[in-house]
């Protein structure tokens, strides 16, 4: 499982994205490896941003709200971790590229405490949210 997750759900998307933006059709996917001619990113396991979308997860399922909004934070929150995930994962292998001496930077405490507060970030913005949902909601009834 956590070899689909790295290799097909987490390396394959990156690969393309990364090719799109960098207009180098040089940039594959090759297992748990991020490659090209310039550089390559091995993502491992605990780089795939499961930690994050589990603690979003536990936040979004102990939130009192209903089971639809929930469902909807969840969801939504699911795209966005993943859209981060590999944002951060683009960054990572740009700077191999480009900038090899800011990795370590980027990699040990940029990259993760960006990953975090933007999820903390959604977190409060789905809470805002789901009160404007509710509130009309309970008034109703």
């Amino acid at each position: 499982m956590s070899r689909w997750v790295i290799d097909e759900a987490t390396v394959q998307p990156a690969a393309w994205i990364a090719r799109v933006i960098c207009q180098d059709a040089g940039i594959m996917a090759d297992g748990s490896h991020l490659r090209s001619a310039r550089g390559t990113l091995n993502v491992l396991f605990g780089c795939e941003g499961m930690d994050v979308l589990l603690l979003l997860a536990a936040a979004v399922l102990v939130t009192p709200v209903s089971r639809g909004v929930r469902l909807a934070g969840l969801l939504i929150g699911i795209v966005f971790v993943f859209a981060v995930n590999q944002l951060r994962l683009l960054a990572l292998f740009l700077s191999i590229r480009s900038r090899p001496d800011w990795f370590g930077a980027l990699h040990g405490l940029v990259a993760p405490a960006l990953v975090v507060a933007l999820v903390v970030a959604y977190f409060l913005c789905w809470i805002l949210w789901s009160r404007r949902v509710e509130i009309p909601r309970v008034a109703r009834n």
